[in-house]
């Protein structure tokens, strides 16, 4: 079974509430004895500009902790609390979690609350009764049975035992069925088992996880459980399995788990899948039917979540001096009324980067099927649709008018059009707009945004500085003279970066000189050895950066450093005679020992290393840029057979060579 690590609880919180205006307090649900109830303060839904009945609200999930769960809607109603009666049987302490669940795909993730509260008594009288539909599993969850791409889902996989039924037996569960699968390319859920949690109603530990191959559980079962396990387990990819013991009279115990949706569902919206899950309770002994022992669930990835939006491809657009982008957009809208809907306006503003004189609808992606209006039409004969174009000095606008529309409640609508982008370098074009269908309210569309982004070849010219050796005692730089000249670092690098503020990457090679010399001596100074050597080094590094405004740009690389070409000279001066040998230590040399007062000297060729950088850039980022960046290349054997570190700042200046694709 897969496994992954969940963001920590406060980071998670940090990030919902960028994306969420919710109210959240140190309140957010408390429970009162006295009238033996859960009050949920007042959530505010998922931001949603739709004022449609289908407006998003949060779907909740209360776990009480002792074994129970609620599910419900909260209320929409600004500062009005949802109330959630329950009784505990025993008094103590419980972990109460409620999950909150949005129903629209704005909101991409789902909040989750949970503390600790006291009770001081309970009552023997406490029941909370569930209808396991005549089955002997019943598997519900706070989906609201729809599958949107990184939500997280609760589940509650009920179970009892039944006339003739052992005390204990194996509660499994399955996902990730193999057609879904295949029909999407990848398994659509996520198992998130360190959120998993299962109770029951008495005390004791009555429900363990179960790890291991899932043969070794097959083998357990009886003769009749491993045909029902078998079977299902065919047909799907992963599962989680339950331990139940010790079941009581017609007790019925419940474990909670969790999974999350793959965000690659959201890629996959447009063709109404649905995916399956499945899960079987077999008792060690009894009666196991297909028809009881076996519960199927079914969750639909909706066309759409909310209301009304637009949708753009490419969602990401490669700019090209001189080679305008055409970009498809297509308009989805429902009528959430009462009545049939005969007329609609669509009104939608453009972004000026886009040429609204290119704009031409696409009728084979217009639903209901319609034609363009003729001159002289008549609007009771026939779906029609009327385009008016109108510039304006700051935002340009179109208008499609359609007639005879015959939209039902809850039926949708589609009308797509194809638009060309200016030869301007924006940093995003966005279309936005609103329908209104005749006698009813203008309701806003969701926006749709093209992020823009530029690929291009730079060259790369630096001058180090500040150049030191490790793990050598008495090393120094070359002369000044001979590191002015020799100095220069020179490179090729690619990059892909968006156009304004955010994130960018590429590839580089990079050419880098280094000079040192290295001088000791011995015998009171009657022997002096100088080491002077020259390594000619390539980098071949990934780079990462952010860019804020096309101006400033934080960098990082990260890469293979190849000490390629190494000259080693060796002078020495013992009792005023003097000696003079040279070596070679490059992974593109042979190397030989030299021979030095008559001894040979144990020379060793340098291997690969590490490189990696950090730093920081100014200037017209797409084009021509001034940096600055600290260097460090480490080689696990150099020329002495040791590990070397050489660290550098360099000053660089970054110009674009030729632009990239961006031709559709």
């Amino acid at each position: 079974m897969r496994k992954t690590t969940l963001l920590p609880p406060l980071l998670l919180v940090q990030l919902l509430s960028l994306w969420f205006p919710l109210l959240l307090s140190s309140q957010d649900f408390s429970y009162s004895e006295s009238n033996r109830s859960f009050t949920v303060n007042y959530f505010a839904p998922p931001s949603n500009s739709a004022s449609t009945e289908n407006a998003p609200k949060w779907r909740y999930f209360l776990e009480t902790g002792d074994g129970h769960y609620h599910m419900g809607t909260l209320s929409t109603e600004v500062g009005k609390s949802t109330r959630i009666e329950h009784t505990y049987r025993e008094g103590g302490n419980y972990e109460v979690s409620l999950f909150l669940s949005p129903m629209y795909a704005l909101a991409n993730t789902k909040e989750k609350v949970s503390k600790t509260i006291s009770v001081g008594s309970g009552s023997s009288s406490a029941k909370v009764d569930y209808n396991l539909e005549n089955s002997h599993i019943h598997l519900v969850s706070n989906a609201n049975e729809e599958a949107i791409a990184n939500h997280k889902m609760r589940f509650a996989l009920h179970h009892n035992r039944y006339p003739g039924a052992s005390e204990g037996g194996y509660l499994i569960f399955f996902y990730n069925h193999i057609d879904d699968s295949d029909l999407l390319g990848f398994d659509p859920f996520i198992d998130l088992e360190d959120e998993g949690l299962y109770y029951q109603e008495a005390g004791g530990a009555k429900m363990e996880r179960v790890s291991g191959p899932l043969i070794d559980v097959q083998n357990r079962l009886n003769s009749t459980g491993a045909f029902l396990f078998k079977q299902t387990n065919n047909d799907y990819n992963d599962a989680i399995v339950f331990r139940s013991h010790k079941l009581t009279g017609n007790e019925s115990r419940r474990a909670f788990f969790s999974l999350q949706v793959n965000p690659k569902v959201d890629y996959k919206r447009q063709k109404n899948y649905k995916l399956q899950l499945a899960a079987v309770w077999i008792p060690d002994d009894g009666a196991i039917s297909e028809a009881k022992n076996l519960a199927g669930y079914e969750l639909k990835v909706e066309r759409i979540h909310d209301p009304n939006k637009i949708e753009v491809t490419p969602r990401v657009a490669y700019y090209r001096k001189g080679y305008p982008k055409e970009l498809n957009y297509k308009i989805i809208f429902k009528n959430t009324g009462r009545g049939q809907v005969r007329h609609s306006k669509i009104g939608v503003s453009i972004t000026q980067d886009l040429l609204l004189d290119s704009l031409k609808l696409m009728p084979e992606l217009v639903k209901p099927f319609c034609r363009e209006c003729e001159e002289g039409f008549d609007e009771f004969d026939d779906r029609c649709i009327e385009i008016e174009k109108l510039s304006y000095p700051l935002q340009d606008s179109v208008y499609f008018s359609y007639y005879n529309i015959g939209l039902n409640k809850r039926e949708e609508g589609e009308i797509a059009f194809s638009i060309l982008s200016r030869d301007r370098r924006p940093a995003n074009s966005k279309v936005d707009g609103q329908v209104v269908f005749r006698g009813g309210k203008p309701d806003p569309l969701r926006a749709a945004k093209v992020q823009w982004r530029h690929k291009s070849l730079h060259f790369h010219i630096g001058y180090l500085i500040n150049q030191s050796l490790t793990e050598f005692d008495h090393v120094y730089p070359a002369d000044f003279t001979d590191r002015l000249l020799n100095n220069f670092s020179l490179g090729l690098e690619y990059q892909n970066a968006a156009l304004g503020t955010g994130r960018s990457w590429g590839y580089g090679v990079k050419y880098t000189p280094f000079h040192f010399r290295r001088e000791f001596s011995a015998f009171d100074q009657t022997y002096l050895q100088v080491d002077t050597f020259t390594l000619r080094n390539i980098d071949v590094y990934a780079m990462a950066g952010y860019q804020f405004k096309n101006s400033i740009r934080v960098k990082a690389t990260g890469g293979v450093a190849l000490p390629v070409l190494g000259d080693l000279t060796v002078d020495g001066l013992f009792d005023a005679t003097r000696d003079r040998s040279s070596a070679q230590f490059g992974v593109l040399q042979s190397t030989t020992a030299p021979a030095f007062y008559n001894q040979e000297l144990s020379i060793q060729k340098a291997v690969p290393g590490f490189s990696g950088s950090l730093g920081v850039e100014f200037g017209e980022v797409h084009s021509a840029v001034v940096g600055i960046r600290q260097e460090i290349r480490i080689y696990p054997k150099f020329y002495h057979g040791k590990c070397a570190t050489i660290s550098n700042t360099e000053i660089y200046l970054r110009f674009k060579l030729s632009a990239i694709g961006g031709k559709w």
